[in-house]
């Protein structure tokens, strides 16, 4: 039922937005979500607190600026979020993430960066080549250091 109203919900899709959110049964999106790609340029998807699994078609969505999965049990990103080439803002607060993928490093655009209140224990090296990075939340991490 839920992967139904997901899928309902892509299909309906007629602007530069998608938003999901307080599905409480949904545990992944699916490929579905690339048929977003031709118009969508912000995903917010969102409160689905059983949301495990990104498609990695997400990387699929050429025109997007602002990836918001905000508030999820996200316990991994797909690599292939490298691929948005135009996302400014990314936002993963608030999930259950120990990581976040190394291929980071090739979001040139990103000014906004939110990962915190997760479980990440290390800050993302790829930070360092953010170069129009104007906004990093790392706050309420596991992140280990050297005493």
């Amino acid at each position: 039922m839920a992967l139904q109203r997901f899928q309902e919900a892509v299909q309906s899709v007629d602007s530069a937005t998608f938003y999901y959110t307080h599905d409480y049964e949904i545990t992944e999106i699916p490929d579905d979500i690339k048929q977003l790609k031709t118009i969508t340029q912000v995903v917010h998807i969102g409160n689905c607190f059983q949301l495990r699994r990104i498609s990695s078609s997400i990387g699929d969505l050429s025109l997007l600026r602002w990836l918001n999965l905000s508030y999820n049990g996200l316990q991994e990103i797909p690599a292939s979020i490298s691929k948005l080439r135009h996302l400014e803002r990314l936002h993963v607060n608030n999930n259950q993430l120990t990581s976040l993928p190394i291929e980071l490093w090739g979001l040139k655009n990103l000014e906004e960066l939110r990962i915190e209140s997760n479980m990440i224990r290390a800050v993302p090296t790829a930070v360092v080549f953010f170069t129009k990075l104007r906004e990093f939340f790392p706050e309420n991490n596991n992140f280990v250091t050297n005493s």
